[in-house]
């Protein structure tokens, strides 16, 4: 017998879902006989299947650098449904406006909730642009808009869990009628949303046997989720099911630019100082330990920084430098001017000479028709550049250097197993 496959594919995830009969779809082999759900099962399967729509809906839609926003309103205010629902609708306008001056499409998904002592407050995910917080803060002119990143806020599979929660039984609600009650478990989406439509394809006994008994493999540029492959027989249907998820190594991020009037005005991108370590040394493969100290300074002058250290194996030092290099382009959420200290010059020399633009315009192939070293660094590192420029000052050592040095060695748990993602 055979079965069926569906896939969702967007920029930074895979998703496959498998049905079949029996246990492989082999011949010879029957669906489960059927069973009537009971209320509760059928409560929880509509809930799996929300997290599951809105997750593949924000996976087509989002990056890691786009917005989570908290609208909040002042302590002690209490409003009714209807008069939040009238404010978010006024706060939308008002962002649309000001995306479409600035030639941008505005997307958007958003909740109403109700807090444990009865407030009001609202969460929406938002594509960002240039200067998409401030947009935020002067439209909704009612309280305080809290915002962060999709990445610290756990990815789209949490954040889609979070979206469609059934609203907690102890939450301050005791003041609203059913109706208002009933807006706090759904959500509102933009129209210009890419509402994703699986793949289907079919397949033999063979291919579905191999699968269940080896286990996934990962596409190129993708690791399995673990936690995602669920296997199982569905009761209401009687057909069993395999599901799991890839995640990108590298996940893509939105490239945001800076409007042309920003630049009339002569507004100037942040400044950033990048430090390099990179323990690999020599033109052979090996292990070692690489990190990097971001370095800036507030409006007051005072200085800020953010440091990461891996522990990276069979690379040789070209590949390590430009690791490291794309894992703190990753930490910015918006283009800024970068001044990058370090003690290798052979990717400084690449690409202040223009070697990786000629790569690009041949297709990442070099003058003798071979594939250009560290093809897939370059990009990666590319990518995660966006519209950052970049300035690179070789040199044997730096503010850091000893620094980095002694809290490597001193404190050896700072050190994390590169790629993290991959440590399942």
């Amino acid at each position: 017998m055979a079965y069926w496959r569906d896939k969702w594919e967007s920029d930074n995830s895979i998703e496959y879902e498998l049905k079949y009969a029996g246990r492989y779809g082999a011949k010879g082999e029957q669906r489960a006989k059927k069973k009537k759900a009971t209320p509760d099962q059928i409560k929880k399967q509509n809930q799996r299947n929300k997290e599951n729509r809105v997750r593949r809906l924000l996976q087509a839609n989002f990056y890691p650098n786009d917005l989570w926003i908290t609208l909040k309103y002042p302590k002690g205010t209490r409003k009714s449904m209807a008069e939040a629902a009238d404010e978010m609708k006024r706060f939308l306008r008002g962002m649309r406006k000001d995306y479409r001056i600035r030639g941008e499409a505005f997307k958007y998904i958003y909740r109403i909730e109700i807090g444990k002592m009865g407030g009001v407050h609202i969460h929406i995910l938002l594509n960002r642009i240039w200067g998409a917080d401030l947009l935020a803060s002067k439209n909704w002119a009612f309280g305080n808009a809290d915002y962060s990143n999709v990445r610290e806020e756990g990815g789209m599979a949490k954040l889609a869990a979070y979206i469609v929660k059934p609203m907690p039984e102890d939450s301050g609600q005791m003041s609203f009628l059913p109706e208002e009650k009933k807006q706090c478990v759904r959500y509102s989406t933009s129209r210009n949303l890419i509402r994703p439509e699986p793949e289907r394809k079919h397949y033999s006994k063979r291919t579905v046997r191999t699968l269940i008994e080896n286990g996934p493999k990962a596409s190129p540029g993708f690791y399995i989720d673990k936690d995602s492959i669920i296997s199982g027989i569905n009761p209401y249907t009687g057909y069993s099911y395999f599901r799991y998820r890839e995640l990108a190594l590298h996940p893509v991020r939105r490239r945001i630019r800076m409007p042309d009037k920003e630049k009339e005005k002569g507004a100037k991108m942040k400044e950033v100082n990048i430090y390099i370590y990179n323990g690999i040394t020599g033109v052979k493969r090996q292990e070692g330990i690489i990190g990097y100290v971001m370095e800036t300074r507030s409006v007051k002058g005072k200085i800020r920084t953010l440091e990461q250290f891996y522990r990276i194996k069979n690379v040789t030092r070209a590949q390590a430098e430009l690791t490291i290099l794309t894992a703190a382009l990753k930490r910015l959420l918006y283009p800024c001017n970068l001044m990058v200290y370090t003690a290798f010059d052979g990717i400084a020399a690449a690409y202040d000479q223009g070697w990786v633009k000629r790569w690009q315009e041949t297709g990442w192939v070099t003058s003798k028709g071979k594939d250009v070293a560290n093809k897939e660094e370059w990009q990666q590192f590319l990518n995660a550049l966006n519209l950052s420029s970049i300035t690179f000052k070789t040199q044997d050592k730096h503010t850091y250097s000893g620094w980095m040095s002694r809290e490597i060695e001193i404190n050896p748990d700072r050190v994390k197993e590169y790629p993290p993602s991959t440590e399942n």
